[in-house]
């Protein structure tokens, strides 16, 4: 029998985990889910873990879950420095952070506040800071227009053009290597 008896949140946990100890591929919209049910600093920690384990793909659909939001509602509402230590080191890790995600999730203004705190936080702020700078400091952030929304394709830059299509008129490379598809109307 286990030394402690795992929650329901915790077995959850355990079955998006693979063998490598990181997120399963497709369950990163799941663990976005399941971090804000998450209670017990321990759990947290392991959760923590788990994403440091984990492939850009489960990482990536994570970040676009709002998964960012519950790393900084820890961050705010756990009064545990340790903890608010491991969630600074897992966003330090290769997690693929877009403005857009550091912004709508509130996070940036968190980590920014935080720097406040002892040394340690405050040194571990200024590298995540720096760390999000280097990664994403000349990405365009605008919020698209609800005609722009429409009218704009993202295809990965592995996948084949759609040249067939008459209504494609430019193809630009973005520096997440993408290609956009702007439509003509």
């Amino acid at each position: 029998a286990p030394l402690v008896e795992p929650d329901a949140s915790e077995v959850r946990l355990l079955q998006l985990v693979d063998g490598d100890g990181g997120l399963l591929l497709g369950s990163g919209e799941k663990a976005s889910q399941l971090a804000t049910k998450l209670n017990r600093g321990v759990t947290k920690a392991v959760f923590l873990a788990i994403l440091r384990q984990s492939r850009a793909d489960p990482l990536s659909q994570f970040v676009e879950s709002g998964g960012l939001r519950s790393l900084g509602k820890w961050l705010v509402e756990d009064d545990d420095e340790e903890l608010g230590l491991l969630v600074l080191k897992t966003l330090l890790a290769p997690i693929p952070v877009t403005k857009r995600a550091i912004r709508s999730s509130g996070i940036g203004k968190i980590v920014k506040r935080l720097r406040e705190g002892s040394s340690q936080m405050r040194e571990m702020c200024a590298k995540v800071m720096d760390d999000w700078v280097k990664s994403v400091g000349d990405e365009r952030v605008e919020e698209p227009t609800k005609q722009q929304q429409s009218s704009v394709v993202v295809v990965s830059a592995a996948s084949k053009p759609l040249s067939s299509d008459p209504l494609a008129s430019a193809l630009t490379k973005t520096k997440s290597n993408t290609t956009r598809i702007e439509r003509a109307e």
